[in-house]
């Protein structure tokens, strides 16, 4: 730098320039957004000693970069307070307290006479929104010098280390678990509230005997003698996540894992979500008035299904819950002052497990976490067994829908590969909207369903966006809106192989163009194109 720093004289704006061009990220700003930087920077100077950020200080939002001199950062709750790094002339510090809006994590001290320029924090996050190169060289130093993904990194690793070893400690993986703090799971660290959206995320996506299985085995490859699966063993659904499970005795699964590390990753982590919520829900039953409350509320309830079970057919879909136990609303009637959960927990509880939950909640304290988890992967596994199965399978779909195995497509046959959620994909191209689209919007105004509350630039999103539960409350239309698209070209597979990857095959020539979303652009009709549209995939 100039010898203008020492002095105190400000230095033009060419040199300002000239500075930014030296500071990663603001380097990578373009020439006018730095120029307008320019008279937003506020010089300050700070002799050697001095704190210039205080360790814990809610309301510090500045980022400063270093014009002249160095500064030593420095852990002062620590026994000793020992300096962590120095940050010389050319660097900055001060972002990671508004970008994650975080009290100082640190205190900042000259080491000698520094001159900072400073930023105001709000300005840094403008600077994010409308600069991908800054914000891209600004994630590139968050990752790689300040160790941002360090929490994930170890999870990762340590999860690939056991998993290599055939057996995986939940114990070990929660602590591990608990430092990534993930965004899913605001409420990791909070000992006594309980996370009911990320407990219901994580639920979503298990196996649905969760409350009451012990032992795991994820395997990519069943043995032969059990195969097919479900000829032995009950299946066991999941909610949000398709897998392939089966209970191959009372608390233990078995889980058909898909290649890659993705699936193992998911499963574990939700594993991890729960068992840490599972542990809260537990703790509040510790007291012995508190477990007998529960267990006459758990007694109460199988009563009142008992006597459901005796009703007619009609009735009893009337009175119970759509997932076939007793309604919530009877089932936590619970009267008594040792009950540990409030009104709004008990609804919490009822969104988590529309059926019975105070069933699951004692399965809660009785099963304490205690999960075993085996991995048993392929030693061969040059080749995926599955992959092939699942290549063939869409082979086979291509011959039924076109009349022509792949292998014989002209070579003049134009054949589109997307990926992209497959219901979006039906949405547009079904002619079953444009005739539908109106009753949908007529069901969902009459039913004071949300989404017609919120603004929407198109009334046929609206519509596609309430055609999920508009599906659920009238099946037959279900059925209706699915012939449709097959009638126009649109086959979707049936199987995936244990991919849990779906796939959908379009021949444009059967599609009504004229019919379809007025959004999509049309080519030459009557040219004749194929569409495999690969969902959004997972693992393999």
């Amino acid at each position: 730098m100039d010898s203008d720093a020492h002095v105190g004289a400000e230095p033009t704006a060419e040199k300002l320039l000239s500075f930014l061009e030296l500071v990663t990220p603001f380097r990578f700003l373009r020439q006018s957004e730095k120029l307008a930087l320019i008279p937003e920077l506020v010089r300050r100077q700070f002799e050697t000693g001095t704190t210039i950020v205080t360790q814990g200080d809610p309301d510090d939002r500045l980022v400063y970069l270093i014009y002249r001199g160095s500064v030593e950062v420095v852990d002062s709750r620590a026994a000793g307070a020992p300096r962590r790094l120095t940050i010389e002339a050319g660097h900055y510090f001060g972002e990671w307290e508004p970008l994650f809006d975080e009290p100082r994590v640190f205190e900042i001290r000259a080491l000698e006479p520094t001159i900072c320029y400073v930023l105001s924090g709000a300005r840094l996050l403008e600077l994010v929104e409308v600069s991908r190169a800054f914000t891209q060289a600004l994630g590139n130093i968050l990752r790689d010098r300040q160790g941002i993904f360090a929490a994930f990194d170890h999870f990762i690793v340590e999860l690939i280390r056991c998993a290599n070893r055939g057996y995986v400690p939940v114990t070990s993986m929660l602590r591990l678990y608990r430092a990534l703090q993930p965004a899913l799971h605001p409420l990791v660290a909070e000992p006594v509230q309980i996370d009911f959206a990320a407990l219901e995320y994580a639920v979503r996506r298990l196996p649905d005997n969760v409350t009451r299985v012990f032992a795991f085995l994820l395997t990519d490859q069943l043995p032969e003698g059990f195969t097919p699966p479900q000829a032995y063993f009950p299946n066991v659904s999941t909610a949000a996540r398709r897998r392939d499970i089966w209970e191959v005795l009372p608390g233990k699964n078995v889980v058909l894992l898909r290649d890659g590390m993705s699936d193992l990753i998911d499963l574990v982590s939700c594993l991890c979500l729960y068992a840490v919520e599972a542990r809260k829900i537990r703790r509040r039953v510790q007291t012995p008035a508190a477990a007998a409350a529960l267990f006459a509320a758990v007694n109460r309830g199988a009563e009142a299904a008992t006597e459901a079970d005796t009703e007619t057919d009609a009735q009893t879909n009337s009175e119970t819950s759509s997932a076939g136990g007793e309604p919530a609303s009877v089932e936590f009637a619970v009267n008594s002052s040792a009950f540990p959960f409030s009104g709004d927990e008990v609804a919490g509880f009822a969104r988590v497990w529309p059926a019975r939950p105070l069933e699951r909640i004692w399965e809660i304290v009785r099963h304490r976490e205690m999960f075993a988890i085996r991995v048993q992967r392929r030693k061969n596994s040059y080749n995926s067994r599955r992959s092939e199965l699942w290549t063939a399978q869409v082979g086979s779909a291509a011959k039924e829908l076109l009349g022509i195995h792949p292998a014989g497509f002209p070579e003049d046959l134009p054949v589109h590969i997307i990926s992209s959620n497959t219901h979006s994909v039906t949405n547009c191209l079904n002619p079953w909207y444009a005739e539908a689209g109106r009753e949908i919007l007529e069901w969902g105004r009459s039913t004071g369903h949300a989404l017609t509350k919120q603004q929407w630039g198109l009334e046929r999103d609206l519509m596609y966006a309430l055609a999920r539960d508009y599906f659920l409350a009238s099946p037959e239309r279900s059925a209706a809106a699915q012939q449709a698209a097959r009638e126009n070209g649109i086959l979707r597979l049936k199987e995936t192989a244990s991919t849990g990857i779906q796939v959908q095959i379009i021949d444009l020539e059967k599609t009504d163009i004229s019919r379809i979303d007025p959004g999509v652009e049309r080519s030459a009709a009557g040219c004749r194109a194929v569409i495999v549209n690969i969902d959004y995939a997972f693992g393999e």
